[in-house]
């Protein structure tokens, strides 16, 4: 239905722009995952064709026992095993600086005194 159609039928402009406004955001949130798994293709045919010419060189310029695309293989097996950490290693970088506070050393050696107080103080 075009938007002539939706209003000439009673469809409020608001609910149609609205209606818009989501389909335009689920379209380019598709496209930018397009583009990053073109990318992300494209960066592991590199890494797969330097691999190879690595241990190429490294065994004297022989021709190795298996191919770019076996590695390419390999590499989108890891990539499967490494979804969990850049999960993990996106939250750290959304994270603030306050947040990293439990890694944090204190630059102060606390005496025995110092501890007790503390304790006493968070009972209150």
């Amino acid at each position: 239905m075009d938007l002539y159609e939706a209003l000439k039928s009673g469809t409020p402009a608001d609910e149609l722009v609205a209606t818009f406004t989501k389909e335009l955001e689920a379209a380019k949130a598709k496209l930018k995952e397009e583009t990053e798994a073109e990318q992300i293709t494209e960066y592991r045919e590199y890494l797969a064709e330097a691999i190879y010419d690595y241990i190429s060189a490294l065994i004297g310029f022989e021709t190795p026992s298996f191919t770019v695309a076996d590695i390419e293989k390999e590499l989108k097996d890891i990539e499967k095993d490494l979804d969990p950490v850049l999960t993990l290693l996106s939250g750290f970088a959304s994270a603030k600086k306050e947040d990293y506070k439990l890694f944090k050393t204190e630059s102060k050696a606390k005496t025995d005194g110092d501890i007790l107080a503390e304790f006493i103080k968070s009972l209150k």
